[in-house]
């Protein structure tokens, strides 16, 4: 062969590695990370079987805590927002209970709810516990009602609120969450509402509080008592409207479609869960945000049965992730619940192990609202946007910008979703071969080069 021809060979083996290497994407050149809208971090195949791989739950590594945390199973978690839609195929079996404390002089019906306009709270308990989009999808449910449909809005009083707080407290709940924000004027100034999340601290449940989508940094009085939820988005900082401040103790994914200088929800910004009436939808917020904490502190109490409310918080606490403009960070569900149950500490409660009468299994009745009392404000804790959708699995981020906005509360006609199909996972296997074809190639590559080397290191015999 003449060097001619050597010299041909070994650039047409080595022009070859290179192609297959950017279009197998196996070097990243090709894919740069800020080409295009942000999509979910790829995982391995096994990450997510059972259920959707959101962009969210990947960020927290929800799916890695879920077996040692058994899905949440035998822990109830209170949903204190509006009414909780327990028809939903994906929170069936899962609403343990219901109250209504709207205008009721500081007391809650039991057993008694109101189905009005407003979405939020099915929302918020699909992040907890729905069957596809739940971080703990076998924990119970109890749905206290402390918002209503009032003038185009939901909203309710910090006496409501309080009375919400310390009925989930009596009546069986382990976590606490509140999605109410911190533009609910008085809301984390309320000795109504510090009084009654001091009592159910020392009840031995876990209150988590939203912080809000005013941007400012926020302070509370609850102390250890409580925890104080940012939100993100899909790239891991603090999400653009999000509160924040020294007073703020953990963040977890609340979605950020401008951050992505976006213009509506998409399934790679915002968080997906469940509407009333079989519905789906998109929103962004610290409401949406603080059920990702409940959640996992479900699954910590699962995992561990007689931890208290303190050992709990703690572990999140410890396990953060570093996020500017909060005190600790974002959660890290993996993490959390592979850390050592630490033993209860003298005189802190601890939650009654599952099983026992604490938890309500009693069926909703309908209730119609009464009038307000007490210090009435606009509900604001509602998320940016949001985006409802009557079939998920369909709905492309594409697709979903093409759908109508809502208010959050209303949405029209309801239709029925079909079965959610499985979503496609990675193949991670298809990666073996690939590498394995340009391992070869490369050496190829270098064997050519090697025999360039060599004919330019003899004198070229004449032609």
């Amino acid at each position: 062969m003449s060097c001619r021809s050597r010299t041909a060979w070994a650039s047409m083996i080595a022009a070859l590695a290179i192609a297959v290497t950017t279009v197998t994407g196996l070097d990243g050149a090709s894919m740069p990370a800020d080409a295009g809208p942000v999509r979910p971090v790829a995982v391995t195949q096994d990450a997510c079987v059972t259920q959707p791989c959101t962009w969210n739950f990947q960020q927290i590594k929800v799916f890695g805590a879920q077996a040692p945390g058994k899905h949440g199973a035998g822990v109830t978690v209170a949903v204190v927002d509006t009414w909780v839609d327990h028809e939903h195929p994906e929170l069936a079996g899962r609403v343990v209970g219901h109250a209504y404390c709207v205008g009721m002089s500081g007391q809650c019906q039991a057993n008694a709810r109101n189905a009005d306009e407003c979405a939020h709270g099915t929302h918020v308990a699909g992040t907890v516990a729905a069957k596809n989009y739940g971080v703990a999808p076998k924990a119970g449910v109890l749905a206290v009602q402390v918002l209503s449909y009032r003038d185009g809005d939901c909203s309710g009083s910090t006496e409501d609120v309080a009375a919400g707080i310390r009925y989930a407290a009596q009546h069986g709940a382990d976590v606490i969450n509140l999605s109410l924000g911190a533009t609910v004027p008085g809301l984390f100034q309320s000795s109504h509402v510090s009084d009654a999340v001091a009592d159910a601290a020392r009840a031995g449940a876990v209150v988590v509080f939203a912080a809000g989508n005013s941007t400012v940094p926020v302070s509370d009085n609850y102390g250890d008592n409580a925890v104080l939820v940012a939100a993100t988005g899909p790239r891991g900082g603090l999400a653009s409207y999000s509160s924040r401040g020294g007073a703020i103790d953990l963040a977890a994914p609340g979605g950020d479609d401008g951050a992505a200088g976006l213009t509506s929800c998409q399934k790679s910004t915002c968080i997906m869960s469940t509407e009333p009436h079989n519905r789906y939808a998109l929103r962004e917020g610290t409401s949406m945000a603080a059920p990702h904490v409940s959640g996992t502190a479900a699954l910590l109490l699962a995992q561990h049965p007689r931890r208290g409310p303190s050992d709990v918080i703690s572990a999140l606490r410890n396990t953060a992730r570093p996020v500017g403009g909060i005190r600790n960070g974002l959660i890290d569900a993996d993490a959390a619940l592979r850390l050592r149950a630490p033993a209860t500490n003298p005189g802190t409660t601890t939650r009654s192990p599952a099983g026992t009468d604490r938890r309500t299994t009693t069926q909703p009745a309908q209730l119609a609202p009464s009038p307000g009392s007490g210090q009435t404000a606009r509900r604001t804790a509602t998320p940016r946007r949001t985006w409802t959708l009557a079939d998920p699995s369909a709905t492309t981020e594409t697709d979903a910008a093409a759908q109508q906005p809502t208010d959050g509360f209303g949405g029209g006609r309801a239709e029925q979703a079909p079965p959610f199909p499985q979503q496609p996972q990675a193949n991670t296997g298809a990666e073996f071969p690939a590498r394995i074809a340009l391992g070869i190639l490369a050496l190829l590559a270098l064997c050519g080069a090697g025999a360039l080397w060599l004919s330019n290191s003899r004198p070229n015999p004449p032609d």
